[in-house]
């Protein structure tokens, strides 16, 4: 009886795998549209700011915005902090220029 039992099971399984279809080309699907538009605005933010550096627009904002959250920082002192960045770097493309900026940015993220 139990060497019946196996048979049934092992031909079921056997007809199972025969209905699926065998995926020969092992290609992925391509991403949505909103996958998409996340990774290339991702690209975008995450461009370094100036040749040699690693820091890019999206790591200042966040750490601006972390700065603001694990010390309690009023939205006036880090607007004050963006305006020091900003009068003491070379580079003003790319850094935030008020805590408005730097959430927009990050929030476009979902983050």
């Amino acid at each position: 009886m139990l060497k019946q039992v196996q048979i049934h099971v092992f031909d079921a399984f056997r007809q199972q795998e025969s209905l699926q279809v065998p995926n020969v080309d092992n290609m992925e699907e391509p991403p949505n549209e909103e996958t998409q538009r996340f990774y290339k605005l991702l690209l975008d933010e995450n461009t370094p700011l100036y040749e040699g550096t690693s820091e890019s627009k999206l790591s200042m904002c966040v750490r601006l915005l972390a700065y603001k959250a694990n010390w309690n920082i009023p939205n006036q002192c880090l607007e004050f902090i963006s305006k020091m960045f900003l009068d003491a770097t070379s580079t003003k493309i790319g850094l935030p220029k008020s805590y408005y900026d730097a959430k927009r940015l990050v929030s476009k993220l979902g983050l």
